[in-house]
């Protein structure tokens, strides 16, 4: 025994088990959710696993429910064009950069480009969310900066 305890409730398994809580009592871990094909996946820290596949991929449907813009931290933008002039538009335009491009290298982990790990389909479709999850980020930067952009 090292120490190590497991928590039931927030375990997910791919196939029946029961452990032991407590010293006496055994618990069934629930098993993993299966999406629409029947295949089990597994989501944790932001992935997805495939677990008959072994693939990775982004778990895109933790952001079902609620808008992108809710989980971004906004740059300050300059307050009003006539305040701020070309200068202040110019570095919140370089922080949403900045912040675009931060969100693509944070996202886009060499596990999710694998070829050896995942089918091209996978590595395709990993790309295909990084991007379309970071377009949407870059839209809401946008909106946030209103006047401030604009010619």
């Amino acid at each position: 025994d090292y120490g190590a305890h497991m928590n039931p409730t927030k375990s997910k398994v791919n196939f029946n088990v029961e452990v032991s809580v407590g010293g006496s009592s055994k618990v069934k871990v629930p098993l993993l959710d299966g999406d629409s094909n029947g295949d089990n996946t597994l989501r944790w820290c932001g992935l997805e696993i495939d677990t008959k596949r072994m693939s990775v991929g982004i778990d895109i449907k933790r952001f079902t429910g609620y808008h992108i813009r809710d989980a971004l931290t906004m740059p300050s933008a300059p307050k009003g064009r006539a305040s701020a002039g070309r200068q202040g538009a110019g570095m919140y335009a370089k922080a949403v950069r900045e912040k675009v491009a931060a969100a693509v290298k944070s996202r886009l982990h060499p596990i999710l480009l694998d070829a050896e790990l995942n089918p091209p389909y996978t590595v395709r479709r990993n790309i295909y969310q990084v991007m379309a999850l970071s377009a949407m980020k870059h839209v809401c930067y946008l909106e946030s900066c209103g006047a401030t952009m604009q010619p």
